[in-house]
């Protein structure tokens, strides 16, 4: 079983992800200019 602490981490970083993505989905495509996408992939997954 996953350790309650590595889950909820999971759940934030997922989270994050998500909403940087739908930020970038509302402004067109800025924002991800701004993040390495390679980088905050490894970092989410």
């Amino acid at each position: 079983m996953v350790s309650l602490t590595t889950g909820i981490n999971s759940l934030i970083n997922l989270g994050l992800f998500l909403f940087i993505f739908i930020l970038n989905m509302l402004s067109g495509g800025r924002v991800l200019k701004d993040f390495d996408l390679d980088r905050l992939l490894v970092d989410v997954l």
